[in-house]
């Protein structure tokens, strides 16, 4: 989604965001950019396929421009207002159209009144994910990537971090970090895009799968918060909270996040 002169908000997809964005900041192609220079990036979120990204275009387009306004800041709380009081005729949240929206591009805030709030998170289904030393656990979890997210978490501190979980299947073998390209990080993470567009093009080339994300709790428990699920994406991500040295996993099903025990695995 480009930012125009005027206020005005454009929607399309390309298969090379980095050529397509450039086309339009130098006037290349022809049509509504052109003619209200200057633009600029302000929304960007990858597809598996052309026909999802197509899809996503449409239902964008169809929003109002608030409702536009809504996504580029990750406020689904507003989306869901807007909605409920039939300024659009779009759903509260799109349906479930794979990596929209997704919770690396979309600002992504908590925001922690008091660590009484977490620890009564609502969203959770079941008691608390916990890494278990033996028997079937739902996933693996590399210790050199749980060691990662630590040192990320310690390093950050007070601000959040955030990154990505790479792996295949239900292993987890890497934590990449992200930068919190948030404007206020000491309370809310966004994922660097191009760190998500980076991962993503390395996985369609053979590497490892972009399993879903982590971020820190610097002043809370390791348990999603209200608004954790108010800005999940329903997509089955797995997310990795944590606090201080406690790390806990999550579904991000489609009601609720889900508690995943893990067990570590070296090597």
């Amino acid at each position: 989604m480009l930012h125009c002169r005027g206020g005005k908000l454009y929607t399309g997809h390309t298969d090379d965001l980095e050529r397509r964005v450039a086309q339009h900041k130098t006037g290349a192609i022809a049509g509504f950019t052109r003619d209200h220079l200057p633009v600029e990036l302000v929304w960007s979120q990858e597809f598996v396929t052309r026909e999802e990204a197509k899809a996503a275009e449409q239902q964008i387009k169809g929003w109002s421009k608030a409702k536009k306004l809504a996504l580029i800041r990750g406020d689904w709380g507003r989306i869901s207002h807007l909605a409920r009081n039939r300024q659009d005729t779009t759903p509260a949240r799109p349906e479930p159209v794979e990596g929209l929206p997704s919770t690396s591009e979309l600002a992504m805030p908590y925001n922690p009144a008091d660590g009484e709030k977490r620890e009564s998170s609502r969203w959770a289904c079941g008691p608390s994910a916990s890494p278990t030393g033996s028997g079937q656990s739902d996933v693996v979890l590399a210790d050199a990537a749980a060691e990662q997210i630590r040192t990320h978490a310690r390093l950050t501190a007070p601000l959040e971090c955030c990154g990505l979980l790479l792996g295949e299947g239900a292993a987890i073998t890497d934590a990449r970090p992200a930068r919190n390209v948030h404007l206020s990080p000491q309370t809310h993470f966004e994922i660097d895009p191009q760190t998500l567009i980076d991962a993503h093009r390395a996985a369609r080339a053979g590497g490892p799968q972009v399993l879903g994300y982590y971020h820190s709790h610097p002043r809370g428990p390791a348990q999603p918060s209200a608004t954790d699920r108010a800005m999940a994406a329903r997509d089955r991500a797995i997310w990795a909270i944590v606090a201080g040295d406690q790390i806990t996993l999550w579904r991000d099903d489609e009601s609720c996040f889900t508690p995943l025990s893990y067990r570590l695995a070296t090597g």
